[in-house]
């Protein structure tokens, strides 16, 4: 298990996934991990001070889906993060107070809430 601590406050935990493949070093993953705890401190966080809940809800997500090797956790990641953002468009939206906040967060919304599939890309 590692922690992630930020300041005084420690607000979660993540145990790293478990890498089936014997050719990498052990290392490699407590690296991965690490980067991983950090990166989701950041895309929980808001202006610079870190939301333990939306990091909780990004990791919580990560680690309910078991992730077999470090890539399925950083895919999983990527997918609590563009959720998140989608999320925060559609809360955007619906607090805009002119034409011009409207129009940038219904793009950034729309774009965010495409399925990824190669047709969506271009």
């Amino acid at each position: 298990m590692m922690e992630l601590e930020v300041g005084t406050a420690s607000f979660f935990t993540f145990k790293p996934p478990v890498i089936s493949d014997a050719s990498m070093p052990q290392r490699a993953t407590s690296h991965v991990a690490g980067g991983l705890l950090e990166q989701m401190a950041n895309i929980g966080s808001y202006r610079r001070a870190v939301a333990p809940a939306a990091s909780n809800f990004a990791l919580g997500f990560v680690d309910s889906m078991e992730p077999q090797d470090a890539t399925e956790a950083l895919l999983l990641a990527q997918m609590a993060a563009i959720h998140q953002a989608t999320m925060t468009m559609a809360r955007r939206i619906n607090h805009v107070t002119t034409i011009l906040q409207q129009d940038a967060a219904e793009r950034a919304l729309n774009k965010l809430a495409q399925p990824m599939s190669p047709r969506s890309r271009r």
